[in-house]
């Protein structure tokens, strides 16, 4: 009655010193053979195992999967990083590389442009509505993304306005321009015209 042979689907993994492993059972002849699966220890990764009938399971922890835990799950498969980031799959975790702008675990949270004070020499910081973006407003006498340009308006190596016009710039940072039109041979100064940067 011990010495039987266990007719298995095709497909059944062959485990150290059973002739198969059935995930249904085994069949014999006419009997039914249901051994507890658990005795096998065929649970990778030192998974519990649970032996519901007409089969058992093996319980997988974090990071593993497949019907023996055998497999290594992909965190990066339900997509946590946001806006764009790269997801780079870790033994039992992830990584996102944010894109510019976003920070954090998942880059969902988005950076102050103007935290890390890239405007120079009293200029004020405007973020922008674009993540990763910034304006700096730049005091009198100075120009550039970052305000580190000086510039003197009545010199015309440095000014960096257009057709003759001599530009100044006032305390509260606004800009004006004196320009030169010309009408029949006459000069004529139009003063007080916003300047364009």
């Amino acid at each position: 009655m011990n010495n039987f042979k266990c007719m298995c689907p095709p497909g059944s993994i062959v485990v150290a010193g059973f002739p198969c492993l059935c995930h249904l059972g085994s069949v014999h002849l006419r009997w039914e053979w249901n051994p507890d699966g658990c005795i096998l220890n065929a649970c990778e990764h030192d998974s519990p195992c649970k032996d519901p009938l007409p089969s058992y399971q093996c319980m997988c922890p974090s990071g593993g999967e497949g019907y023996f835990c055998e497999q290594e799950s992909n965190d990066c498969k339900m997509n946590p990083c946001e806006n764009n980031s790269t997801c780079t799959d870790l033994h039992n975790n992830y990584r996102c590389e944010c894109t510019s702008g976003w920070t954090g675990q998942n880059c969902s949270e988005e950076i102050n442009e103007c935290d890390s004070d890239p405007c120079m020499n009293g200029a004020l910081c405007h973020e922008s509505t674009i993540p990763g973006q910034f304006v700096c407003l730049c005091p009198p006498f100075y120009t550039g993304k970052f305000c580190n340009q000086h510039y003197n308006p009545s010199d015309p190596l440095t000014d960096p306005y257009r057709n003759n016009e001599t530009c100044l710039t006032l305390v509260d940072g606004n800009h004006y321009c004196i320009c030169r039109e010309v009408f029949e041979d006459q000069q004529q100064l139009t003063i007080n015209h916003k300047c364009t940067i």
